[in-house]
């Protein structure tokens, strides 16, 4: 009776949140596949993680992550601990926050906390608290808090393992030896009282009482028996440590997992340990079921895995597969792709799909280190340039181009854009290389091109190219090379990004933000503090609204991290974004738009969206028109979607269609009722059956009662 309560609650919780979560604008998609600690609570295995917190099921294999949307402090979570009561404590660089199961509170420096960078938590016999803070210790008795520092005699050395033994005194495992703190007097161990070492990297305390340490840097293991101290020359590497029923010790670290019953060393290093690196945390939960977690190397299964004694078990974790998140695009179905520091992620608004080796049978036809950009061409087949050559997925097999004699690969460190005729551009430290799908072609400064080392692409509505360079701009219309430079005009030279509203009209971002309508260059200044230095415009984008997003980068004179600011232009003035996710700074390096004009990014910490309208796929503006009316679509022609803009004069059942020349209906966009209001929808180029549609004239039908209104568009491939 009381789990059914518990399980109720939670789904009630969960319920609001989502609520809540679906009407947020920004909302994060972090990595939650590095685990950092474990925790049980009967049926879930809950889990820090540098992504927020995971809540495993293990009756049924679903999880839950939570994140800053659900009230974390931070989504960097290091530590997990559930108390007597239920209450889930999660230690972050932010504080400790407290999750009853019903709200979260979280607890910082000035509220308790000696500082905020709450590392390890532990409960004591009497219900005591302990918070590891580096240096120093807090405890918290549900009224008082009590601190330990080096200035109040606490010794000095970063406090790396917590634990309490059964006669409540408390363990602690420091970068300088294993303290003993029985809430009046401090002992301090050392390898000259017989530790193996003093870099503790664990600690636990077995069935019949004796403490066990590991260490990280080459000691090895160590246990104390109340009177002395034993050394083994076992796993001289462990990051982690637990302890069975039986009192088998179980060590994690970089490179394998390790039992050891006191005499013999068994280590778990063959196939399924060729999966697991950089074992961060063993946890062994009551019915003896070995819990590992991991953090993310390339070649590598991070994340959660199990061990009943018998079968090794990989849990998938719905996330994108690494934090270090370099760029995104959006294909033809509306799915996002990812590419990231170790592999590309794919997410259709559900599910988070991740390409490692292990879905290769070829380890060799996919490399999944740095994706340095991606692109969608008019077929949908999806292209990455990546530290080991470019790659293209056509949502079966994976293609891979490599050096050769006549073509460096691993040279395509920036953009990919397809053009309107299906050709791949590549931008590359030696110029910029076209590719038709037979034949690969280099443009240098010898072809018209102003600087070698090109930095990004964009196309733009006449099928012209654009080339920014660190020393100015190129455009090339199949045969000519037009040069722009600051003697020619431009505000500043350098450009790192390039966009294209409907207007045709192209904007640069560099070292500023600029516009050229083809005569007249326009700078664009605002805003910018609280940064101290800034680079405007690293990434740019238009949206389906003709809003233009430009990704701001410098220095934040708050922490002296290298931070991100976005702003946006609707044709009047900017809005700048700050600080979006407090105490969450990040990096973002490009911007896609979806065709729900829902944007998004690609930063240091994860991916992130921002839906100005969010759960609304049709979109509306205050002004409501006179008459029913199809105001036009963006680009015309197109290839291989569309943006249709429509006028109702009052609010009613809408019904859009799309019909080829002979009259055959083609595509129902759009039957609901809606506001009235200017509108737009995309048509992404397929029929109801989800196919792409050919080449041709279409007819785009909006009716409204006994009113229609029609438009043509024209399919160019």
């Amino acid at each position: 009776m009381k789990n059914l309560k518990i399980i109720i609650t939670i789904i009630i919780l969960l319920y609001f949140a989502t609520s809540i979560f679906a009407e947020s604008a920004w909302t994060q998609y972090p990595c939650a596949q590095n685990i950092q600690d474990i925790a049980f609570e009967g049926q879930y295995v809950w889990c820090a993680t540098d992504g927020g917190v995971i809540r495993w099921n293990k009756q049924d294999g679903t999880h839950t992550i939570l994140t800053t949307n659900y009230g974390l402090a931070n989504n960097y979570v290091k530590s997990v601990f559930v108390d007597s009561d239920g209450v889930k404590w999660f230690g972050t660089d932010n504080g400790v926050t407290k999750y009853d199961g019903t709200s979260c509170e979280t607890i910082t420096e000035g509220l308790g906390l000696i500082n905020s960078q709450a590392s390890l938590i532990t409960q004591d016999k009497k219900g005591n608290m302990w918070i590891g803070l580096g240096d120093g210790l807090s405890k918290f008795d549900g009224v008082t808090w009590t601190h330990y520092t080096p200035e109040n005699g606490f010794p000095i050395g970063n406090i790396t393992a917590i634990t309490v033994d059964k006669n409540n005194i408390i363990w602690i495992g420091t970068s300088c030896g294993i303290v003993r703190f029985d809430g009046t007097t401090l002992k301090t161990y050392t390898e000259d009282d017989g530790l193996a070492d003093d870099n503790i990297s664990g600690l636990v305390v077995g069935p019949d009482g004796t403490i066990w340490a590991s260490t990280e840097y080459g000691g090895g293991l160590s246990s104390f028996d109340g009177i002395s101290w034993k050394n083994y020359n076992v796993l001289n590497s462990a990051i982690s440590i637990d302890i069975d029923n039986d009192g088998v010790i179980w060590l994690g670290s970089s490179e394998t997992i390790c039992s050891f019953n006191g005499k013999v060393l068994s280590s778990f290093s063959n196939s399924f340990q060729n999966k697991i690196n950089d074992v961060y945390i063993v946890a062994v939960d009551n019915e003896g079921i070995k819990w590992i977690g991991s953090n993310f190397r390339c070649g590598s299964n991070p994340g959660l895995s199990s061990f009943d004694g018998q079968t090794w078990k990989h849990h998938s974790i719905n996330s994108v597969i690494n934090n270090m998140v370099n760029t995104v695009t959006v294909d033809h179905d509306n799915t996002k792709w990812f590419g990231t520091y170790c592999g590309i992620s794919s997410f259709d608004g559900a599910i988070w799909t991740n390409y490692t080796p292990e879905q290769e049978i070829d380890v060799n036809k996919f490399v999944p280190f740095t994706v340095y950009d991606a692109g969608v061409d008019l077929d949908n087949t999806k292209w990455f340039t990546t530290r080991y050559g470019v790659k293209s997925y056509n949502g079966f097999t994976w293609k891979t181009y490599t050096n050769n004699d006549s073509i460096s690969f691993d040279r395509f460190y920036h953009d990919v854009v397809i053009d309107r005729n299906n050709m791949k551009w590549f931008a590359a430290v030696d110029g910029v290389w076209s590719f038709d799908g037979i034949e690969w072609k280099r443009f240098t400064v010898d072809d018209g091109l102003i600087y070698n080392c090109v930095n990004t692409i964009a196309v733009d509505n006449n099928n012209n190219l654009w080339f920014g360079t660190d020393y100015g701009i190129s455009s090339f219309d199949g045969i000519h090379w037009m040069n722009f430079t600051e003697e020619t005009g431009m505000p500043s030279a350098k450009v790192t990004s390039i966009a294209v509203d409907k207007n045709n009209v192209k904007w640069f971002g560099g070292s500023t933000i600029m516009n050229f309508d083809g005569n007249i260059w326009e700078e664009h200044t605002f805003d910018v503090t609280p940064f101290e230095s800034l680079c405007g415009g690293v990434a740019m984008a238009v949206d389906n609204k003709g809003v233009v997003w430009a990704v701001m980068q410098g220095i934040c004179s708050g922490g002296g991290y290298i931070s991100s600011g976005i702003a946006s232009y609707d044709g009047t003035s900017w809005t700048t974004y700050k600080d979006i996710f407090p105490g969450w700074p990040f990096t973002a390096t490009a911007i896609k738009v979806d065709e729900n004009n829902v944007k998004w990014f690609a930063t240091g910490n994860g991916a992130i969206s921002y839906d100005d309208k969010p759960g609304n796929a049709v979109e509306e503006t205050e002004i409501c028109p006179k008459t029913l009316a199809i105001t036009g679509n963006y680009p015309n022609p197109f290839n291989p979607s569309t943006t249709i803009e429509f006028a109702v004069p009052k609010s009613g059942f809408v019904n859009l269609v799309i019909y080829n020349v002979l009259g055959q209906q083609v595509r129902n966009l759009l039957s609901k009722i809606i506001p009235a209001g200017t509108h737009t929808v995309v048509w992404n180029g397929k029929d109801d059956n989800g196919k792409p549609v050919s080449s041709g004239i279409y007819l785009s039908l909006l009716k409204t009662g006994d009113i229609t209104a029609a438009h043509r568009m024209v399919m160019y491939k």
